[in-house]
């Protein structure tokens, strides 16, 4: 549906996020020991439950059928409110226009908030220069940038989320180009 009706990539891929973030339940019982669920797309698809790496695995497949380039990444992610100490992660990059951004669909969930929250969008289309205060890839490639960071210099820097940093023009540009203005 999205495919026939969406020439813009930028906005397809917002579709693709959108319709993850708003269709998806966070699985917090996954995490428990023992009960982890399996994470595969269409098991994520079908049940509209899943943790990081269901919610990445899906972007992967939803960009594969709109045609859209997103690939799947793990590394570590600094914990809400900035503390050192890293936890394991799964999000995407998406390449649109031959430029790379991040995008991590369940961090924009609300359901990932201890339940409650509203809809965001401060994780779509994340430049690599931004997305690199709180996530960190496994495979250093994956951080999209002229110099890369060590893992000790990531969990040294201060913390700050997307909201939290003044957009850039490239984000800014990026954001303009599927009509949210930069807000």
């Amino acid at each position: 549906y999205i495919k026939a009706r969406e020439t813009s990539a930028f906005r397809r891929v917002k579709a693709l996020h959108d319709w993850v973030v708003t269709r998806l339940e966070y699985d917090h019982d996954s995490l428990k020991p023992g009960q982890h669920k399996p994470q595969d797309a269409n098991t994520v698809f079908a049940n509209r439950l899943g943790v990081c790496e269901g919610y990445a695995r899906l972007m992967v497949e939803l960009g594969r059928q709109t045609g859209d380039q997103i690939i799947y990444l793990v590394g570590d992610a600094r914990v809400e409110a900035g503390a050192a100490r890293p936890e394991h992660h799964a999000w995407n990059a998406v390449e649109i226009d031959r430029h790379w951004y991040l995008v991590d669909a369940t961090w924009d969930d609300p359901t990932t908030r201890n339940g409650r929250g509203s809809y965001r969008t401060d994780y779509l289309f994340i430049p690599p220069n931004v997305a690199i205060w709180d996530h960190f890839p496994d495979d250093a490639r994956w951080q999209l940038l002229d110099q890369r960071l060590s893992r000790g210099d990531f969990l040294r820097q201060p913390f700050a989320e997307p909201g939290h940093i003044t957009l850039t023009a490239e984000m800014c540009n990026a954001r303009d180009a599927f009509g949210r203005g930069g807000q």
